[in-house]
């Protein structure tokens, strides 16, 4: 526990923690898509850099309407980051070096369509932008039908570990997250 009462979560070597919380509730429609075009070898290069985990609803993920209660869709996408993390040790290794933690300090979801116990989903996970104090991550749960069920930004700084205060993304930490950028559009490929 630090001074503020924030807990922390160990990632493997890094440290995790919530500051806030930001839901925004926005049910209509919104153009998700923008045609692109893009070379084979770029889009490689992203799909590399979005996590991919499948999930199947269970009973325990449902609220009393019988589909999945709005609180599980974080659970969902906080399953999708530590994949990502899973999938990328080099950031990681980075932050640690660094004596950096990954702190959440906003999110904003678009709930679209509910899902129900039985359904399969697929929760993608990537950065989209990296600024100097803050980070972008989005997410995208679809069903199996090609539905989208969800959508969220996350917006992260990087803690300081021993100033508990947040820090410049700057360094090798920098041209990690940097390295793995990609654009919004390249979650609907």
């Amino acid at each position: 526990m630090s001074k503020r009462g924030l807990s922390y979560q160990h990632l493997g070597a890094a440290t995790c923690c919530c500051t806030s919380l930001k839901l925004v509730f926005d049910l209509q429609s919104v153009n998700d898509s923008l045609p692109i075009s893009i070379s084979s070898e770029q889009e490689d290069a992203m799909s590399e850099s979005i996590s991919h985990v499948s999930m199947r609803v269970r009973g325990y993920h449902l609220d009393g309407y019988g589909h999945v209660n709005n609180a599980r869709y974080l659970e969902f996408m906080e399953e999708g980051r530590w994949a990502f993390f899973d999938e990328h040790p080099r950031l990681i290794q980075q932050l640690h070096s660094a004596g950096r933690a990954f702190v959440v300090v906003n999110l904003n979801i678009d709930y679209r369509a509910a899902a129900v116990q039985g359904d399969d989903l697929q929760v993608l996970t990537g950065i989209v932008d990296v600024g100097e104090r803050s980070a972008l991550c989005h997410h995208r749960i679809i069903r199996s039908d090609g539905t989208l069920i969800a959508q969220a930004d996350l917006t992260f700084v990087l803690l300081d570990v021993k100033a508990n205060k947040a820090a410049a993304i700057e360094g090798e930490v920098c041209d990690v997250l940097r390295g793995l950028i990609v654009p919004k559009e390249a979650f609907t490929a």
